[in-house]
């Protein structure tokens, strides 16, 4: 959508903010999968926003925990990747976000989001 060079989308609230990144130093490659797995996001999206704004339990903590700190954090550790050129960080931080997301949200809506 914002052409060749990676741009960090923030939102918060009801506030947008796009921020380009200068291009990494050298090219980072991408292979980008589809396992054809049936998952029906609207469900997953409606069961994940039970969490919010302050739904009791630690299921529902675990849910703003991964969408705040957890979310902020990798994805500051990935601009810097990204800044770096460092590939292989920028992999290891997507494997990390993706245990972090089956850790915390999976059990929020294990119907959809259970292996």
């Amino acid at each position: 959508a914002f052409g060749r060079p990676p741009t960090v989308m923030t939102f918060d609230g009801g506030h947008l903010e796009c921020t380009a990144l200068p291009s990494p130093p050298s090219p980072i490659f991408l292979v980008i999968v589809d396992l054809c797995a049936s998952k029906d996001t609207s469900i997953i999206l409606a069961d994940l926003q039970k969490a919010y704004p302050r739904t009791e339990g630690m299921l529902y903590e675990g849910v703003r925990k991964l969408f705040g700190e957890v979310n902020e954090e990798v994805t500051t550790e990935a601009i810097d990747a990204l800044k770096d050129g460092d590939a292989r960080r920028l992999g290891q931080l997507m494997t990390s976000a993706q245990q972090q997301f089956d850790r915390y949200a999976a059990p929020a809506c294990p119907a959809q989001l259970q292996a």
